[in-house]
């Protein structure tokens, strides 16, 4: 006979006992996947899980299960987050739940009916949460390619920035512009050009990871946000769609081609800056993105950026 299946929970607990303890409950309603390691945790949500429930302990030795929550929360923004603590911290935990990093604070120790019946009241709100998330979603949307807009772009960098510094994670961003695009849209129409729009960026999105994020920087401009990747990784990404784009000129609207400015985070600090943000990252690449433009377009720069101070 046929069942539905079971709702997927994230338990991230680094104790041995009461990790098995917890599974052992779940796993009368839940699919459950366990790790003792946030790190470990974020790396399985960046592979695309989408758990109804990440639960969470609070005290961590890698980091707090407030700190792991928020990050978690950008890659899963539809899981409901539950942290589980035996030392109520009020206040961070009260603005926790007022930002929306986390829905429930559940005390330790538990009562196994309770805590099972307080998960399925968890469960029954996320319809909700969906709901929000997909009207969210439409906010950092761009309308004629679907990916991420603008917006969202600048908020994504510079959480992920923040998350290669914390860590010492490389990073790296690809801007990619569209050759000849203006001859597409004054010879055939912004109709026919919006399409050759939605084309690259399938193209784009074709040749990236899941954990990359991609967004319509604005224009015939595109961007790539490439977390835990070097500037040879970028290099190699960018000259993978670079050459795609090129196989596939005879079934796009317009005869184009692509040019691609990389930048790095490494390169960025080995020069000593002490400022190292966004905004030059977005810079070196653009100074790039235009080097390759005036070499004759079609081809992928990594920036050589000048000192930080």
């Amino acid at each position: 006979m046929w069942s539905e299946r079971k709702p997927l929970l994230l338990l991230v607990e680094d104790n041995p006992s009461t990790q098995a303890a917890l599974a052992r409950l779940f796993r009368s309603q839940f699919e459950v996947t366990e790790t003792s390691s946030p790190l470990k945790a974020l790396d399985i949500l960046r592979g695309g899980a989408t758990p109804e429930i990440i639960f969470s302990d609070y005290i961590m030795p890698e980091m707090t299960g407030l700190q792991f929550l928020k990050e978690a929360m950008l890659l899963s923004p539809t899981s409901m987050r539950i942290i589980l603590t035996g030392h109520l911290a009020t206040e961070e935990l009260t603005r926790a739940m007022q930002e929306n990093v986390l829905h429930r604070v559940l005390m330790k120790p538990w009562e196994n009916d309770l805590l099972l019946f307080q998960m399925q009241e968890v469960l029954k709100l996320q319809e909700i949460y969906k709901e929000k998330h997909r009207l969210e979603t439409l906010a950092i949307t761009d309308p004629v390619t679907g990916l991420f807009n603008h917006r969202h772009f600048q908020n994504s960098l510079q959480i992920e920035l923040d998350r290669a510094l914390r860590y010492s994670q490389p990073l790296s961003l690809a801007l990619i512009d569209v050759d000849f695009f203006k001859n597409v849209n004054d010879s055939k129409g912004h109709s026919l050009g919006d399409q050759l729009l939605k084309q690259v960026s399938q193209i784009i999105r074709n040749g990236v990871r899941t954990i990359d994020i991609v967004c319509r920087h604005g224009g015939d401009e595109f961007a790539v946000i490439l977390p835990q990747t070097d500037f040879a990784g970028a290099r190699e990404v960018a000259e993978r769609i670079r050459n795609e784009c090129n196989k596939s000129k005879a079934t796009l609207v317009g005869e184009i081609t692509l040019s691609l400015g990389v930048s790095a985070l490494s390169l960025l600090k080995s020069l000593g800056g002490k400022n190292v943000g966004s905004r030059q990252l977005i810079d070196s690449a653009d100074q790039a993105l235009y080097q390759a433009k005036r070499n004759g377009k079609n081809q992928t720069i990594v920036a050589q950026p000048t000192k930080i101070p």
